[in-house]
């Protein structure tokens, strides 16, 4: 069957409608008036009716163009945003501490700074002085002294001292004093004392001992206190580095 579409266009319809099997089979060829494809016939199978068309010739009937496939256009890839480490802070070196000026007397509880040591009287009290073995406390009150001594510096040391030799003492009428080692019996005999050598990391601190491997007290002064012309003791200490630092210890009546 044919028709024209009325548009002037000069198209035509052409359908052929089969019937097979209660299948119906409708072929529709849209083409130019001289260029209605011709139908050769049919051939029938088990799966329906083919419809065989002549082909047309060349240049004539509906031209068919192959578009070439553009393949898609690859999205610019953005390069990774490397990973930034956090900076690391350098810890600033420890500010130096100021040396104690030279001549200064400290009180009890003060520490003496010195070329990156700090030497510190940490206690002073009074008490009675031992006379022998079982009279612990029969001899005039003294003064019982603690020294602690602390490295500063970065680097480790080694210091050897004897306090018999760098601690010295002198009473307000300028008397000079004797210094004693604690934990014996007797007191006043400069052989008591005994050499030590300790070796200080960075920041660590000892206390200074007289003889043996005791704790604190470091050294008695002997004075006696119940003298009321003295009034107060002034102790020199010098000693890894440490020259001449000073402490007043009062004599409260």
């Amino acid at each position: 069957m044919a028709s024209d579409n009325g548009s002037g266009w000069g198209k035509k319809i052409v359908a052929i409608v089969t019937v097979v099997s209660g299948l119906v089979a409708i072929v529709i060829f849209m083409t130019g008036k001289e260029n209605i494809p011709q139908l050769l016939g049919t051939r029938s199978s088990d799966q329906g009716v083919t419809v065989v068309v002549a082909p047309q010739q060349a240049g004539q009937g509906v031209k068919t163009t192959a578009e070439p496939i553009v393949p898609p256009t690859a999205m610019p890839t953005t390069p990774p945003i490397p990973t930034r480490r956090p900076t690391e802070t350098p810890v600033p070196p420890p500010t130096p501490i100021p040396d104690t000026q030279p001549g200064t007397v400290l009180e009890v509880g003060e520490s003496w700074y010195q070329t990156g040591i700090e030497l510190a009287l940490k206690e002073a009290y009074i008490d009675h002085i031992p006379t022998g073995p079982g009279c612990w406390s029969c001899g005039y009150p003294a003064p019982y002294l603690t020294f602690y001594l602390t490295n500063h510096r970065t680097q480790q040391m080694s210091i050897r001292y004897n306090l018999g030799d760098v601690v010295s003492a002198v009473d307000n009428r300028g008397r000079r004093l004797t210094v004693s080692v604690t934990h014996l019996a007797y007191v006043g005999n400069y052989s008591d004392f005994e050499t030590k050598t300790v070796v200080l990391n960075s920041e660590q601190r000892v206390h200074l001992q007289s003889w043996g491997d005791y704790g604190p007290p470091s050294v008695i002064i002997l004075v006696d206190t119940t003298d009321t012309s003295v009034t107060e003791v002034i102790v020199s200490v010098s000693i890894a580095g440490i020259s001449n630092a000073r402490w007043r210890i009062p004599i409260i009546h």
